[in-house]
């Protein structure tokens, strides 16, 4: 019986898009046409279409970092959400929104249609059974990744209106995999999808 519950959970990971190591989930990622892997990824699994990152310090570098306000009318800064913020802070690139809608006008890989995506798209990216201290990603198809918090589009399920979601890439940490809440004017990662 433990041989089959341990064939039973390979398969499971597999299913899932991980299984410990870069090989097995290569094979469900591609290129898009001629576009470099810092640009974009398909997951053929999924058929979702990922954000490369860059090293260039430019718009889509990979150590930039995010709020995610979403609401003029809301109160979404500090824990208590004392106030709402402003639209221009909504569109500032340095914001999930601007950052979204910055890339959406340089028609990266041809498409003008990324967002954030939802706790289960971006757990999908997860490699598990890895290595502790090791990245929990698969670093040939997704280079530039940092092992720290990245917002999803899910809202909070207390409603608390001045957090959202985040998960970690980050070396198989408490949170691996775990959507956790996060203060919306705290900053986080981004990688979007579409």
């Amino acid at each position: 019986m433990k041989n089959l519950a341990a064939v039973l959970s390979v398969a499971a990971l597999a299913a899932c898009g991980g299984g410990g190591g870069g090989s097995a989930a290569a094979s469900h990622y591609s290129t898009v046409g001629s576009y470099a892997i810092t640009e974009c990824v398909k997951d053929n699994s999924t058929g979702l279409t990922w954000e490369g990152k860059t090293a260039d310090g430019g718009l889509r570098d990979f150590a930039k970092k995010y709020t995610n306000f979403d609401s003029t009318t809301l109160a979404q800064y500090g824990p208590n959400g004392h106030k709402p913020p402003t639209q221009a802070e909504i569109d500032a690139a340095s914001n999930t929104i601007g950052y979204k809608n910055a890339v959406n006008a340089t028609a990266l890989c041809g498409y003008g249609d990324w967002r954030l995506p939802n706790n289960s798209e971006l757990i999908r990216l997860e490699l598990f059974g890895k290595p502790f201290g090791s990245a929990s990603i698969d670093s040939d198809w997704f280079p530039n990744t940092q092992n720290f918090y990245y917002w999803t589009s899910e809202p909070s399920p207390s409603s608390h209106t001045a957090v959202g979601h985040a998960l970690t890439f980050g070396n198989n940490a408490d949170f691996l995999g775990v959507s956790v809440e996060f203060g919306r004017d705290q900053q986080a990662h981004v990688r979007l999808v579409r």
